[in-house]
């Protein structure tokens, strides 16, 4: 592991630790003191959304936008992203306004949230007890959230939601929605893509979009061996496509690095952290095709209905795969020490990386039968 990514995770650490030890007896205390509440009857003038989580969970998280706008079309809708995904709101609407809350600094985001105090307020976060408590003095004057066992987090909330870990995230989010007034069966809140100008990046044939990284805790044990990329690559060049690396700008360096490792007659090159987030959506949507661990910009490819071969390892596909009939899930069985990823930390302490047991000849049946048939039709 590098030195960054080990400081990351440490910290990330460190974080949980503070959040469950003392999130946990302060979510138990001040439930008590919490008053007893109904859901306004009337439609609430100002609605709020709290969407702390990663990409991933952000753009799925956003079809309580659309589920809120349709049962208060005329309530102002503000949305509260953290520091960490604030680039998100590029990517989604049906918002009025947008807040930035510094969620790892509690002193400053309460007063953030109590200026723009909502009468109605939704926190999307299935574990952390921070969510919660900013949601319990945020000065909303209701407050919906999740019932997630084991977290010890749902006191604070006026009304709450059962988490659960057998059904895909989405449907959460939805069952979470319902719950706060919200209409059923929401899409999450994409803004439609633009053209991309890839002859500009020096890509002149149809594409096919390779994303190797993922993000977060124990991250690396989310992502496929370098050895099999390398393999994937120079196999899918002999299919007259480009090939595209994405990334952000930490995944520049192994990006390149990466690419040395590639034939020289491979037609392949990097665009890791030379996007924005708006571009890279406009670079999946104009793809043939999207090969990813299983990380954001795997669910963003998805919701653009994008053909997306998807890598799973430890991740449960039913809780987390992309989402539609267009998303090709490669799996590691459960007996095989896979899928067990549910909240997204379960690791245990011998984990060991599952991503291995899937073969590129598995990946590269996949793309012909997924991605390059389906373009001839």
């Amino acid at each position: 592991m590098s030195p960054i990514k080990e400081g990351v995770e440490r910290g990330q650490v460190r974080l949980r630790q503070l959040d469950y030890y003392f999130g946990v007896p302060l979510c138990r205390v001040l439930g008590w003191f919490r008053p007893s509440r109904e859901l306004p009857a009337t439609a609430p003038r100002k609605v709020g959304v709290m969407i702390f989580g990663a990409i991933g969970d952000a753009l799925l998280a956003s079809t309580i936008l659309d589920s809120l706008r349709k049962a208060f079309p005329d309530s102002h809708l503000l949305l509260f992203l953290s520091r960490a995904n604030k680039g998100v709101a590029d990517l989604i609407f049906q918002y009025d306004q947008m807040e930035v809350v510094d969620v790892t600094a509690p002193w400053r985001a309460i007063p953030k949230l109590r200026n723009n105090a909502v009468d109605l307020l939704v926190d999307t976060s299935q574990w952390p007890r921070v969510s919660a408590l900013l949601s319990f003095f945020s000065g909303a004057r209701y407050c919906v959230g999740f019932k997630t066992q084991g977290q010890h987090r749902h006191y604070l909330y006026d009304r709450v939601e059962e988490h659960s870990a057998y059904k895909h995230e989405l449907e959460n989010f939805r069952s979470l929605a319902v719950r706060a007034g919200g209409h059923e069966g929401s899409l999450p809140s994409l803004t439609p893509p633009m053209a991309f100008d890839a002859e500009q990046y020096g890509i002149h044939s149809p594409y096919i979009v390779i994303h190797p990284w993922a993000a977060g805790f124990m991250s690396e044990l989310r992502e496929w061996p370098r050895e099999n990329w390398v393999t994937l690559i120079n196999a899918l060049s002999r299919y007259g496509v480009d090939l595209v690396v994405t990334g952000g700008h930490a995944d520049t360096a192994p990006a390149e690095s990466l690419l040395k490792d590639i034939s020289s007659h491979c037609p392949v090159i990097s665009l890791a952290g030379k996007l924005t987030l708006s571009e890279l959506r406009n670079c999946l949507a104009g793809s043939l095709g999207v090969v990813s661990v299983n990380t954001g910009v795997m669910h963003l490819a998805s919701l653009l209905g994008v053909r997306v071969i998807s890598l799973n390892g430890p991740t449960n596909a039913e809780r987390w795969g992309g989402v539609g009939d267009h998303v090709f899930n490669l799996n590691v069985k459960p007996e095989d020490g896979g899928g067990f990823l549910n909240l997204g930390f379960e690791y245990p302490d011998d984990a060991v990386n599952v991503m291995g047991m899937i073969v590129p000849e598995r990946v590269l049946e996949a793309c012909v039968s997924h991605i390059f048939s389906a373009s001839e039709k």
